[in-house]
Order: structure tokens, then sequence, then C-alpha cells
């Protein structure tokens, strides 16, 4: 008596280990009756037993076939990534970590960071979207009084104080009796 072997291709997805078809093991894919399971392309990947490699969703990186997130400090991917991506200067990375957005006004960031630092209000400002600094709050100079205060989104304004007066770059006062100034001036004179 003889014994007939019969013999089945393996189902997509799938692959011989010579007596049995197993499923393909997370990241990698194989067509029907094929006996090796590949590695999904970088950029796409597939679950165990997947038939086809998919692109790798934005907000995940995707390689060797394997996916996962691209949610630590500073990152993002778009769809398609093989490697998160690190937020540039001037940017953070958007809620879902699938870009990167300019900092606001009175923001800025050196890159790499989840969130742009607020600048201190008082002491530094930013007037425009996506920097990587904030700047130094400008001090009134002599003949000059500050008419509005630095802000995190302005810088301080500072007029020139009118004739008769002086001003340290404080505020301007009135000249002292019979002294007098022109228009700017630091002090009065006799």
């Amino acid at each position: 008596a003889t014994s007939d072997s019969i013999c089945t291709l393996c189902e997509a997805g799938t692959m011989s280990n010579g007596t049995a078809c197993e499923a393909c093991p997370g990241g990698q894919t194989s067509g029907e009756g094929e006996a090796f399971c590949t590695v999904c392309p970088q950029g796409e990947f597939a679950l165990i037993g997947g038939m086809t490699c998919a692109e790798c969703p934005a907000g995940s990186k995707c390689s060797s076939g394997i996916q996962s997130d691209c949610n630590g400090e500073g990152q993002y991917a778009e769809a398609g990534a093989s490697a998160c991506s690190t937020a540039s200067a001037g940017n953070q990375p958007n809620a879902d970590h699938t870009a990167e957005t300019k900092c606001g006004r009175g923001k800025a960031s050196l890159g790499g960071a989840t969130e742009c630092d607020d600048c201190a209000a008082g002491a530094t400002f930013q007037t425009d979207e996506g920097q990587a600094t904030c700047l130094e709050c400008s001090e009134c100079g002599p003949g000059t009084e500050q008419t509005e205060a630095c802000t995190a989104t302005s810088d301080s304004i500072c007029t020139l104080c009118e004739a008769g007066t002086m001003s340290n770059g404080t505020a301007c006062e009135a000249c002292p009796g019979g002294q007098t100034s022109g228009e700017g001036e630091a002090f009065c004179t006799v």
C-alpha cells in the first residue's frame, strides 16, 4: 500500500515551514504559494499574516515593516515616513504629531520641542510667527518716556518728551522754574 501526499499552496500572508503554512510575522507579506515572506519597504507596514504592505499613517514611522508612533519630544511624521522628524527652529509638532506648525506670535522655539516657549512679557517679545528666539524688550533712552509697555507680542513704545520737559528714560517731567528744554531732551537748562 502506498500513500499519496497532497500538497496545497499556502495562502497569501503565509509561508511554508515545510510541512504546514504559517502566518507571516508582522512587517512581512507573501503572495499565494510563496515559500517565504518578504519585509515591507521603508515607509510601509504589515500586520501579522499580512497579504499586502500599506503606507505608514501620518504620526507614525514604519521601518522594516513595523509601525511605531512618533509622539516623543518634538517628533512628528507625515504619511509614508520611515523615520520620525524633529520640529525645526520656530516650529512645534501639531497635536496629533502628523506635521509641524509655526510657533505663534509671542512664542519661540530653537527646535526639537513639543511646545514653543512663551516670551516673558516685560522682558522679551516676538511679533512674528515661526521664530527661533524671543527678542529683548527695548528700554527707553534719555529724553523719551515709555508710552506702551513691552508685552509677549510687542516691543516697548517710547515717545519723545515735549519741549519744556526732561526725562531719564522713564517718564517726562516738567522743567523746574526758570529752566527750559527742547523736544526729546534729557536735561533742562537755564
